[in-house]
């Protein structure tokens, strides 16, 4: 292909990408998560942004990437230089971050199986951050304990999507449930607080209200009735919950 053409071909998939680009263009299957990206044109000359599943049906591939459906905060970054990277070294770097983005998945699954989780969190933050320091500190200090409730911290809100959870009726704020499975690993859920209910700071108690919000027990905001019937029940298990 003449490089007039291709440069034409190109500017063509990032169109795609942008208003798209969450779907195969020739078979309109959704790409999966981790997932190898093919641009080219098919044989009628079309633009095509196509998964793993339609490689075939492309006439040339001039462009090759992968589909993320998830953020991470710790893929590895290389150097551009001026020129056009060579297909080894893009074959290199696909490869690259495919692995991490398996290697963080099975760290999720693990952590998410460890803490009684049907699934994994949707969101993994491995760099250093104001709340992860505050309840890195606060389990430090409290070391008997494997569950916190706490406000937001930082701009939690913002860069963790809690601020999407929607208006939260009147004397009700967004807090976060932490559980830890072990130092450095901890799963954080948010939920709508009534602050007319006091919940005591206790493990039982905590331990009961993260199961709770995790099975969706009646949404984002927890009912008052919910709430002490899940205590009561977890008060009457013999030995209480494991820490």
């Amino acid at each position: 292909m003449k490089p007039a053409a291709k440069r034409r071909v190109e500017r063509e998939i990032q169109k795609i990408m942008r208003a798209d680009g969450d779907n195969c263009s020739l078979c309109r299957l959704p790409l999966a998560h981790n997932s190898r990206t093919f641009g080219g044109i098919t044989k009628d000359g079309k633009p095509a942004l196509v998964g793993e599943c339609c490689t075939k049906k492309l006439h040339e591939t001039i462009l090759m990437g992968m589909f993320a459906s998830q953020d991470w905060d710790d893929l590895p970054v290389t150097k551009q230089s001026g020129r056009a990277p060579s297909a080894p070294n893009v074959e290199e770097a696909i490869a690259s971050i495919q692995s991490v983005f398996a290697d963080r998945a099975a760290e999720s699954e693990a952590v998410a199986r460890n803490a009684g989780l049907s699934l994994s969190p949707t969101q993994v933050f491995r760099a250093q951050t104001s709340w992860k320091e505050d309840d890195a500190q606060w389990f430090s200090d409290h070391p008997d304990r494997s569950h916190r409730l706490r406000p937001l911290v930082g701009d939690e809100a913002k860069v963790c999507g809690f601020d999407k959870l929607g208006p939260m009726p009147p004397k009700h704020d967004v807090q976060v449930l932490v559980r830890q499975v072990q130092p450095g690993a901890r799963v954080r859920t948010p939920f709508g607080r009534n602050l007319d209910l006091p919940i005591p700071d206790d493990e039982t108690i905590l331990h009961a209200l993260f199961d709770l919000v995790q099975q969706g027990g009646g949404g984002t905001v927890i009912s008052t009735t919910d709430l002490l019937g899940t205590i009561g029940r977890y008060s009457h298990r013999e030995g209480g919950p494991a820490n």
